[in-house]
């Protein structure tokens, strides 16, 4: 691998990706960069972090064939995301379309535990594959929407960290803190619910205490 494909230059959705050496990517400055790049500073940060993450794979993680990087100079090492102020209006709507409010978690809840079935019926595999792990998913979904956990903290939990009586579970948070967590009376149903089948279905293997 001595070539690279890129969209020549740097993410530019108006020029044609082509092949370009790696060895002219080490011989980059910082000037060309600058130049190449163009547009707002959103979009220039956004991609800064691609071409950051481009070149840090090629430099520290990727080897050749005799074990060395396939770039010994990362240009992109030395450049620095723009800062950039935006009121708290700008970042509302910015970020509006990403945020679930209140009133899309039960939707959301209900596409994963029917519609998505409903979706693709005509599909046999993800039909049935839906139908299977239908109660599970449900029961993680409705539990991250219900807790505020995150899908890292929610992965971790074991069947011992469930309270079920209380509505509670325990959770390592970062800096290994413990903490109890109560969740809603709606993931505690769809907890019960996978718990009944969870035995049969999936026959999980006994930890040894």
């Amino acid at each position: 691998m001595n070539r690279c494909s890129v969209g020549f230059y740097f993410g530019n959705t108006n020029s044609n990706r082509k092949e370009i050496k790696l060895e002219t990517l080490e011989l980059l400055t910082i000037r060309e960069v600058d130049y190449q790049l163009g547009n707002k500073k959103l979009t220039i940060n956004r991609k800064l972090s691609s071409l950051k993450s481009l070149f840090g794979y090629l430099q520290n993680k990727a080897e050749t064939s005799d074990l060395k990087p396939y770039i010994q100079r990362n240009v992109m090492a030395k450049m620095d995301l723009n800062a950039i102020k935006e009121s708290q209006e700008t970042i509302a709507n910015r970020i509006e379309g990403k945020i679930l409010r209140e009133d899309d978690f039960d939707l959301f809840r209900r596409f994963i535990a029917y519609d998505f079935g409903e979706k693709f019926k005509d599909n046999k595999r993800i039909y049935n594959f839906h139908q299977f792990n239908r109660e599970r998913d449900t029961a993680i979904v409705s539990l991250i929407l219900g807790s505020g956990l995150r899908l890292s903290e929610v992965a971790g939990i074991n069947m011992d960290d469930l309270d079920i009586k209380k509505a509670l579970v325990r959770v390592i948070r970062k800096g290994d803190k413990e903490q109890y967590v109560h969740f809603s009376k709606q993931a505690l149903m769809d907890l019960e619910s996978y718990l009944k089948i969870r035995e049969t279905r999936y026959k999980p293997e006994k930890l040894d205490n």
